[in-house]
């Protein structure tokens, strides 16, 4: 009976990834939603879990973005896709501005599903937005292992150039002025450009007592 259910879970599986295929392929994302609705029901039914995921990034996709919330906010415990989930969940948010309720998704995410990289990232941005600077360096000190004078590259993630502007600019406004001019260099180094970037650098050189060539903090 295990066995038969392993195999029911795999073609129900199977028969998601292709209509969600077709419709990634063809674009008409509208017209293959029921048969992806169906086939994500019959996915949760039998326990697995990155349905919701899958349909919450569908809807995304078509447009839809009043659909994919609440797809996206179904519980998924310690599935692997919890923290993609979170990521679109809570990016939707922020484009909103919604961004405590952002904050919340990727919290939640973490507490619950485990450690998640690109989410830990995120939720530093999102911290340095709001003005929580020591948790903004401490989740992104940790995701891009950036300490103190002596930094080191960042493991197994390819962060956001954005990781590192956030990053300067909660450390420079802590005290922590190498540990900003590192993140900025790796800012730049990394692709970083825009008023952020501009913002963070000004920010720098006002703390190095240079305010002549800060612009508007």
């Amino acid at each position: 009976r295990t066995r038969k259910t392993r195999i029911r879970r795999l073609v129900v599986r199977q028969a998601s990834e292709a209509a969600m295929l077709t419709a990634t392929v063809s674009g008409s994302f509208h017209r293959f939603m029921p048969k992806i609705e169906s086939a994500v029901q019959e996915l949760a039914g039998h326990g697995v879990r990155l349905a919701s995921y899958a349909l919450g990034r569908l809807h995304l996709a078509a447009g839809d973005a009043a659909q994919a919330r609440p797809a996206l906010e179904a519980p998924h415990g310690e599935h692997p896709e919890a923290g993609r989930s979170a990521m679109l969940l809570s990016g939707l948010l922020r484009d909103k501005g919604e961004l405590g309720p952002a904050i919340e998704a990727l919290e939640r995410s973490l507490r619950q599903g485990g450690e998640f990289v690109p989410a830990r990232a995120a939720l530093g941005q999102l911290y340095e937005l709001v003005g929580k600077l020591p948790e903004a360096r401490e989740a992104l000190v940790r995701v891009l292992g950036l300490e103190g004078e002596h930094p080191r590259g960042p493991r197994g993630y390819r962060p956001d150039p954005d990781d590192y502007t956030a990053l300067a600019r909660a450390s420079v406004r802590q005290g922590f002025v190498t540990e900003a001019e590192s993140a900025l260099k790796r800012a730049v180094e990394s692709g970083a450009q825009g008023p952020r970037l501009r913002r963070a650098q000004a920010l720098v050189q006002a703390y190095r007592g240079e305010p002549g060539k800060a612009a508007t903090l």
